[in-house]
């Protein structure tokens, strides 16, 4: 591996930083010397080298910025009303009514959760298919939406997105609904910070899918190997 250039031949394509010189494999066990070779990029820098790459080939890079979990609202509920099974705080009825909800399709609960929302200010509302088994078990310990929210930024019950067969947890960069989108192998949810966002430098690959999580989010990715410092949770 030389200064300033990184290949590597995974799956069969190469992958290069733009100056390419090394014909040495990527070697993920040398964290800091991946780390020290590439130029942090915040989105907009990301985006310029993409376009300027013609044709395009997948490359090496490191994203610092604010990354942004993509919660998937099916599962989302599902880690809610998982942890309240657990938890002890709801009624024998809301539970077997939980054990229903929990085996529905992702459609159904979509659509229920749509019809359940009421005002609770101006331009701002709730969601009783959210909140409401949340609310019984704070009338048994007012700190259980804390406990709840600390289960689910434990759990990311995020999109999934499939690169090379696998799954990944889906990740925003910087600007929700804009590209690139972040994927993380399923294999590293311990590693991100349990929180909905965070401030950090990530190293990987950036490429393009056919088939993004939901039909009109972008197709840039950006396939993470290495989570690396500075790290903030927001």
């Amino acid at each position: 591996m030389e200064a300033g250039s990184i290949h590597a031949d995974v799956g069969g394509l190469g992958y290069e930083t733009g100056h390419v010189v090394s014909k040495e494999s990527l070697d993920f066990g040398r964290e800091s010397d991946l780390i020290n070779k590439l130029d942090p990029l915040d989105r907009n820098k990301l985006i310029s080298e993409v376009d300027s790459r013609k044709p395009f080939r997948p490359f090496s890079a490191m994203l610092e910025g604010r990354f942004l979990a993509n919660f998937h609202l099916p599962d989302y509920l599902r880690s809610i009303w998982q942890f309240l099974i657990k938890s002890n705080l709801l009624c024998e009825k809301s539970i077997e009514e939980i054990e229903s909800l929990v085996r529905l399709p992702d459609w159904e609960l979509i659509e229920r959760f749509k019809s359940a929302d009421y005002p609770i200010g101006p331009n701002q509302y709730g969601n009783s298919f959210e909140d409401g088994y949340i609310m019984e078990a704070e009338q048994k310990n007012p700190a259980a939406r804390y406990m709840v929210n600390d289960y689910i930024f434990q759990d990311k019950p995020t999109l999934k997105g499939r690169y090379n067969s696998e799954d990944h947890l889906v990740y925003s960069f910087e600007d929700m609904g804009k590209p690139p989108l972040v994927y993380f192998p399923v294999s590293a949810r311990e590693s991100i910070p349990n929180a909905p966002d965070f401030y950090g430098r990530v190293c990987g690959i950036v490429n393009f899918v056919p088939n993004p999580p939901l039909q009109g989010m972008p197709t840039l990715i950006f396939r993470t190997d290495i989570l690396a410092l500075p790290l903030k949770v927001m």
